[in-house]
């Protein structure tokens, strides 16, 4: 029996394919095989609904809220990837390998525009180095997505301005989308209570929990939304709206501020640890004035893995090679087997408060280096990002080998 080329395959079993690709990037190298191929799955940009989407302002009654504010939510996607080069690199000076991987994220856009996003954040890069290429084809290197991120844009359409006042009625903490099919669900985190909207729907429901408790996080974990309270409390949401309990409460409630985070099938829970930063007067300092009297800073973590089966947590004391991002829109987990530039046993996050405090390296401009921080697990210390050198490697700067050549501009 002859072999048949990868071209004539029948366009059923391509189609039965290319319907379990779940990721952008995946598809786009589908369709980039040959014709047919490409003729077997939908461009990414007809799949359904498109982003961004208009969603329903506002997400339940605001009492501060001009009764004639119109508006809407604009439902945004950004995904954070691991890219590498076709071909391994080495670095002349270190003769090391530089090829294991890098991190970056992207949003883009309903005409198929992309913005570049600092990695760790929802903001763009202001401005892009000098050293990072005028064009990136994710073809020319291998691609593996990360994760996906949501957040809520209030898009005005009255001629007055929001009042101080109606600023928390357009504050969305956190965003989940599940979406299978022509089932697409959104569910988000707003004044500590979980809301609820269906494609087809015409307004925000309110998912009722009789504790009345306020929620922190939620995540889509094994395709189940799944959210968790102030205390540690992990619940799951099902398509009629139900909560079913999974895991207890932490003793004495932990934290201050509980992050989910999936590891490689595991469900770990992030506790973040506040306090009092330092107080300021008006007076000048580095040139700028502090008109914070004072605010919340990170000062620990404790991390924990759910045993599902006793539906409690259990305190883990290392993460081995793991290290964790806890975002402002999301988390997620990396191998530092996969990149260059990164220890394992490690927390990356973000905390606003940590430039006023302490200000920032310049090399950092442009992604708010000077707003991560970064937490050993082993030995409980905690600094901004720029004192431990070379952990920015993972998403900072750009390696070599994406930079653009000397004579790429037709030297």
């Amino acid at each position: 029996m002859g072999r048949v080329g990868w071209s004539d395959l029948p366009a059923e079993l391509l189609t039965k394919i290319a319907e379990h690709l779940t990721t952008h990037t995946d598809l786009l190298r589908f369709r980039a095989v040959c014709s047919s191929w490409r003729s077997s799955a939908a461009s990414p940009s007809n799949k359904s609904p498109p982003l961004p989407l208009q969603l329903p302002f506002p997400i339940a009654p605001h009492s501060f809220l001009n009764p004639n504010r119109r508006g809407f939510f604009a439902l945004t996607e950004s995904t954070i990837y691991r890219i590498q080069p076709l071909q391994e690199h080495r670095n002349p000076s270190t003769s090391q390998s530089g090829s294991k991987g890098f991190l970056f994220r992207l949003q883009e856009g309903k005409s198929g525009s992309i913005r570049l996003l600092i990695p760790l954040s929802t903001q763009p890069i202001k401005p892009l180095p000098e050293t990072f290429p005028k064009v990136l084809n994710l073809l020319d290197s291998r691609i593996s997505e990360i994760n996906k991120s949501y957040s809520l844009e209030f898009v005005h359409l009255s001629n007055t301005l929001l009042g101080l006042g109606e600023l928390s009625a357009v504050i969305v903490d956190k965003v989940v989308i599940l979406s299978k099919a022509d089932d697409f669900r959104v569910l988000v985190i707003y004044a500590g209570k979980l809301n609820f909207f269906k494609l087809g729907d015409e307004k925000w429901t309110v998912i009722d929990d009789e504790r009345l408790v306020s929620y922190d996080d939620i995540i889509d974990y094994n395709g189940q939304l799944c959210a968790i309270d102030h205390d540690g409390r992990v619940v799951l949401i099902d398509s009629s709206l139900m909560i079913r309990e999974i895991a207890c409460s932490i003793s004495g409630g932990g934290g201050h501020q509980k992050h989910l985070v999936e590891a490689f099938g595991d469900l770990l829970l992030v506790d973040r640890y506040l306090d009092y930063g330092p107080r300021y007067n008006g007076e000048a300092e580095q040139n700028r004035i502090y008109k914070y009297n004072f605010a919340d800073i990170t000062i620990n973590f404790k991390v924990y893995k759910l045993n599902e089966r006793e539906g409690r947590w259990i305190q883990l004391k290392s993460l081995g090679d793991l290290v964790l991002f806890v975002c402002e829109d999301c988390c997620f987990s990396v191998s530092v087997r996969d990149f260059d530039g990164c220890k394992g046993n490690c927390i990356y996050f973000t905390d606003k408060l940590f430039s006023r405090c302490y200000g920032y390296d310049h090399a950092f401009r442009g992604i708010s280096g000077h707003d991560t921080g970064v937490f050993n697990l082993e030995d409980g210390s905690l600094g901004l990002l720029e004192s431990y050198p070379g952990y920015s490697q993972i998403f900072w700067p750009p390696p070599a080998w994406l930079r653009p050549s000397p004579c790429s501009s037709g030297c």
